[in-house]
């Protein structure tokens, strides 16, 4: 495999992991336009991803970067992209203003080198036309999707998870991030595989629609998951999951195109630094906090 890692200048050199982890990455856009960074934390995955960025761009494969985070991870990226690339840009943060100001700051995108647009996730909880026809005519040009925390999208019945996935599918490439693929059960991967390349699991007759999507999810859990009839007091019956099966199928299905590491198989990492934090409590916290403590002796 050729060492894409090296085709850029670090500014911190990257470990073996995350080499790595930049290989298989740059190998899966360049022959799928997909893959997945399944690493726990401490690994560097948000290094990892902008860092496969930046060689896609010195290939000339990549124009322009979008990055879907939750909101409380935010101001993590606008740390992580100067203290870990070369990219002279300035993020802008979608937010549903109509200002001028605002306004010139998004139409900028359009004339920077390597613009880098960051959502959050919950913007995709309600529709929003005026986001989705901006992405469509920002993904003219080839455009990387970052999705972080990736195992937020499991619940393909919602709406935000169809709208997130259908926003961005035009995308030349998407990885996603997260340490716990699932949180819940192995199924929680049917949707971040189905944002990563629409299709995956089952193909598409025609034309990509939610109401596909949602056929595609009820073949998959009816072939991966154990259900149980469950009968209540009323007289009513109804299905619930109780385990899984054929676990090992849904892990060669995905073997491919997702690198998924742990901390404990890579013993190069430094050793953890832990703080103890001292935070003085306010008069309301201080109250609650006796109130709990009396009625816990009690």
């Amino acid at each position: 495999m050729v060492e894409h890692w090296n085709k850029i200048e670090h500014k911190f050199a990257p470990r073996d992991n995350q080499k790595e982890a930049i290989n298989n990455c740059v190998e899966g856009f360049t022959q799928n336009g997909f893959h997945g960074l399944l690493m726990e934390m401490s690994l560097g995955k948000t290094k990892t991803s902008l860092n496969v960025a930046e060689v896609m761009k010195e290939y000339n494969a990549l124009n322009r970067l979008v990055i879907i985070a939750p909101k409380a991870i935010q101001s993590v990226w606008l740390e992580e992209i100067p203290l870990h690339t070369h990219l002279d840009v300035k993020p802008v943060i979608w937010e549903n203003k109509k200002t001028r100001k605002y306004q010139q700051e998004v139409s900028r995108l359009f004339t920077e080198e390597f613009p880098i647009l960051i959502i959050r996730l919950e913007m995709f909880q309600k529709k929003n036309e005026v986001m989705q026809d901006f992405l469509k005519v920002f993904f003219e040009k080839p455009t990387m999707v970052i999705l972080d925390e990736s195992s937020k999208i499991k619940n393909v019945t919602t709406q935000r998870t169809p709208r997130l996935i259908e926003a961005v599918k035009d995308a030349a490439y998407r990885t996603i991030l997260t340490g716990t693929p699932w949180t819940e059960s192995p199924l929680d991967i049917f949707s971040q595989m189905e944002f990563l390349h629409p299709g995956f699991w089952y193909k598409y007759s025609g034309e990509w629609s939610p109401k596909v999507l949602k056929k595609h999810w009820y073949l998959f859990k009816n072939r991966y998951a154990i259900m149980k009839e469950i009968r209540t007091g009323e007289g009513r019956t109804f299905k619930t999951m109780v385990g899984t099966r054929r676990v090992e199928e849904i892990a060669r299905k995905i073997q491919t195109h997702v690198t998924q590491q742990k901390k404990k198989d890579w013993l190069d990492l430094p050793e953890k630094i832990y703080q103890t934090l001292h935070v003085e409590m306010d008069k309301e916290q201080a109250l609650a906090y006796k109130t709990m403590k009396e009625k816990l002796i009690l």
